[in-house]
């Protein structure tokens, strides 16, 4: 049996069959191995791996489907998983009809597919659909035939946010308008400004430029409703202010413990993030993390089989929203190059970069304060 995952998304193949067709049509010995699968579900590149190498904690990461040599073979060459090909009516009236879509045409006999001949849209207007040596064309629109022709409507323009974070601020441009050097509540506040100009029921269309073929995201209506009413909370909301603790707390060897009364458990890991030590604490939101080198955002899937960080601890809630923790000596020892570390946390209190030297002082006089503790 092998794993087809893809880091990028966290969807993944578990293919399992007869060993000579496995091997020659998706194995070892065919052409993908173990670093060119195209991913059926994002189209970028998964990688093969042996079922018996890849550990729970990566298994537990992942959307898998269990599939055929034959299937995973379908699936690479775009024509999608067992689940995705029933294409009958019934799921089809199912889906298109809650748009207000009809769709013309008839089931391909013998088969779970649908031939579409046209689309019938609200409003009486018919999109007609053709077939080509490039794919399906739309070669006639039909509008519905109206005696009052009224005022044609003009479409409503979104607005559009594509940036990049560079160190801790960001760049890139609002309606083609650039900017650079801003903080995350300088830009939103230049979102809003262009949506004080736009039509009252304008979106907006929020796109990273890390690198190519990233999907834009919209922002939802309530979310947009807040961003043109009340800039100020919906920023506040997305950017929250980390819990310092200005109590001086010293240990000694004669302390004892006291009962805290009990909360939430992500509230207690909430805590423990804001406290250095010898494990450091890096946000995890739905099966991706904070990497503490670049600051971006990677799956769970590509520390556990690339070693970018050594995670010890999966501290999520069934949200997938918490925290993972690594080892602080396992940082400095696995990245000697980088300069410094993005740790946006309470401990760090000039962040949310931190030198790398002032992190290894940190470590250092830690470790000896807790030896001269326990002396």
């Amino acid at each position: 049996m092998i794993l087809i995952a893809c880091s990028h998304c966290s969807y993944a193949l578990r293919v399992t069959g007869p060993l000579e067709e496995l091997d020659t049509l998706v194995g070892q010995r065919s052409d993908y191995w173990p670093d060119k699968y195209p991913c059926f579900h994002c189209d970028q590149i998964a990688a093969g791996f042996l079922l018996p190498e890849v550990s729970a904690v990566a298994m537990a990461t992942l959307v898998i489907s269990d599939v055929t040599p034959q299937e995973a073979f379908a699936a690479l060459h775009g024509l999608g998983t067992p689940t995705e090909q029933t294409c009958c009516p019934e799921v089809l009236e199912q889906l298109f009809g809650n748009l207000g879509i009809t769709l013309v045409g008839n089931q391909l006999s013998g088969t779970s597919r649908f031939r579409l001949d046209a689309l019938a849209l609200p409003g009486g207007t018919k999109v007609h659909f053709g077939a080509s040596p490039q794919g399906a064309v739309i070669y006639r629109i039909v509008n519905r035939h109206s005696y009052v022709a009224g005022t044609p409507e003009v479409p409503v323009r979104d607005v559009q946010l594509a940036y990049k974070r560079v160190g801790h601020v960001y760049q890139g441009t609002v309606n083609e308008k650039p900017f650079e050097d801003k903080t995350f509540a300088e830009v939103m506040m230049l979102v809003r400004q262009e949506l004080t100009t736009s039509a009252p029921n304008a979106g907006v269309s929020v796109r990273r430029t890390e690198r190519e073929g990233l999907l834009p995201v919209q922002l939802s209506p309530d979310e947009v409703k807040q961003l043109r009413e009340n800039p100020e909370q919906y920023i506040a909301a997305r950017s929250p202010a980390p819990v310092v603790l200005k109590t001086p707390i010293s240990v000694t060897a004669k302390a004892k413990a006291r009962l805290v009364p009990a909360g939430t458990l992500r509230t207690g890991h909430d805590t423990l993030a804001d406290a250095f030590g010898e494990r450091i604490y890096l946000r995890a939101r739905t099966g991706r993390f904070e990497h503490p080198v670049d600051g971006r955002w990677y799956s769970f899937l590509s520390s556990v089989l690339y070693l970018l960080v050594p995670i010890r601890e999966f501290l999520t809630e069934e949200d997938g929203d918490g925290w993972i923790t690594i080892d602080t000596v396992d940082l400095l020892q696995m990245y000697p190059s980088a300069d410094r570390f993005f740790l946006p946390r309470a401990w760090n209190e000039p962040g949310p970069w931190i030198p790398r030297a002032a992190l290894q002082e940190k470590y250092d006089r830690f470790i000896k304060e807790k030896s001269d503790v326990t002396k």
